[in-house]
This record gives C-alpha cells, structure tokens and sequence, in this order.
C-alpha cells in the first residue's frame, strides 16, 4: 500500500480576493462610524452575569424594576435577580435612521452567556479541480469584554472525502462599540471523520482551525450578525481502491490537509 501526502492549495487569485475585500470591509466599517450619545443610562446587572441599559420607568414596592430598552420594549427585572444598579454616560451609538422620528441607540452585549451560529464556505483546489466545502457550526461562549468572547463549539463539515464533526475552542471580538464593527474570531480544534465519500474506503479527520477578520452589525437586541473572510484547513487521512493498470486493485493511502479561503455569516444571540 503506497501512502501519498496530498495538500490542496490556494490560487494566487484567491488570495488577491481576500485581501481585497479585507481592505473593502474595514474600510466601509471605518467610513460608517457613529458619534456616541451624550446622555446618562441606567445600568442594571444581574446575578447571571447580564448586563441591561436603558431608562428606568418605574419601581415597585418589592424592589422590581421596570427597564425600558432601547426600541421601547419594556424588561421587569426582580430584585433578587439585581446585583448592581448605577448611571453612566450611554454606550450607545447613534444610528441614520430614525425612530418614531428620534435617534434610537443600539444595544452594545458588555458581557454574559453568548450563543453563536454560522454557515462557512471555504473555497480551494482539489485533486479534481476547483472544490467548495460548506459547513455549520454552534458555539456557546461567555463574553468578558466586548472585544474578547471564549467559548467552545461543534460543527458539521462536508469535505471531497467525507463529513467531518469539529470539536473546537474559540476566540471573538469587537474591536470598536460602534453600530458597525470590525470583528475577529480564530478557532482550532480536533475534526472527527464519520463519514467519507462513495469512493473512498476509509475517512478520518485530524486537527482544524480557522481564522477570519470582517465587520459585525449590532442590533436593538442581542442579536448581532457578522461577516467574515479568512482561512480554514483541516486534516485528514484517506484510504482508496485505484486501478492502476494492473489487474489487481491497488489500495492508496494519503494524508491531506484540506485549506481554502473562507466565507462565514454568523449570527450571535
């Protein structure tokens, strides 16, 4: 049995591409950057780690407080669940457009429990050509600061090969508080093979990891979405039956790193 390394490989347009539209996304969050408000919120932390802005409208008698957010919607939060309460100069960012004929801040995530979900698309050069290998993936993190989140997460990868299930750890931020942010993420982690292609006898994973830079949009809730460009790569080990003239099939072993260019939508909530 002969054992081939094979590696896919980025085409120089490729990367003309990605450094392109790299140059493309920080330059449009940089020109869409809003002046702050220069008003006072209430700011409202809860024993789950939450943070809440916007204006207090009323208090009961057992200490619950009634929090208008921002776009109007109301929270009653109890005082059991409040752990501090104090003013300060608003985070929030103004915005273009109007509502019900006022600016309307957006909500900035300062730190607690975040889930993520996304679609990745990398593209690259295959043994047959050019390939594209979607993938889906969760993540659930806690956030320490707007510009740093940790978290882990688990995916679902199709490859030339087979599926590959990541196991990975992961890192995300913000780099501004503005409306439209640059944002980063990296990830690595182990890639499980559990299923390989019609013609491939034996499909499993290795290491994966993946890096990206783009812009994420905030929202008046905690829901935020992100547009990233960046680099995957996953290892895997391939077994196959070719007929290489002889009469007798010959079996083909090979250790690839599938690597491409990627494209990733992701949601945080």
């Amino acid at each position: 049995m002969s054992r081939i390394p094979f590696y896919t490989h980025i085409s120089t347009a490729c990367i003309g591409a990605l450094l392109g539209s790299l140059f493309l996304l920080v330059f449009v969050a940089d020109v869409t950057a809003q002046s702050r408000f220069d008003r006072m919120d209430d700011v409202i932390e809860t024993v789950t780690g939450e943070t809440y802005r916007g204006r207090i409208t009323r208090q009961e008698d057992d200490g619950s407080l009634h929090l208008e957010l921002v776009g109007g919607s109301i929270l009653v939060l109890k005082a059991e669940e409040i752990t501090q309460r104090r003013r300060e100069l608003s985070r929030y960012t103004r915005v273009n457009r109007r509502y019900n004929s006022m600016p309307y801040p957006i909500m900035v995530r300062e730190k607690g429990w975040v889930h993520a979900g996304d679609f990745q698309l990398s593209f690259g050069e295959g043994r047959w050509g050019p390939r594209q290998n979607p993938g889906f993936h969760y993540e659930l993190g806690r956030r320490l600061i707007p510009a740093l989140n940790i978290g882990v997460g688990l995916g679902f990868d199709v490859y030339q090969g087979g599926t590959i299930v990541p196991f990975f750890g992961s890192i995300s931020g913000d780099l501004t508080r503005n409306r439209i942010t640059p944002h980063y993420f990296f990830r690595a982690g182990y890639g499980q093979g559990v299923s390989q292609s019609w013609n491939v006898d034996v499909f499993q994973g290795g290491f994966t990891g993946s890096c990206g830079i783009g812009v994420k949009r905030r929202t008046r809730s905690k829901l935020e979405w992100a547009i990233t460009l960046g680099y995957n790569m996953q290892q895997a080990y391939e077994e196959e039956l070719a007929w290489l003239g002889g009469q007798e099939p010959q079996r083909i072993a090979r250790d690839l790193i599938y690597q491409g260019i990627s494209w990733q939508l992701k949601a945080y909530f």
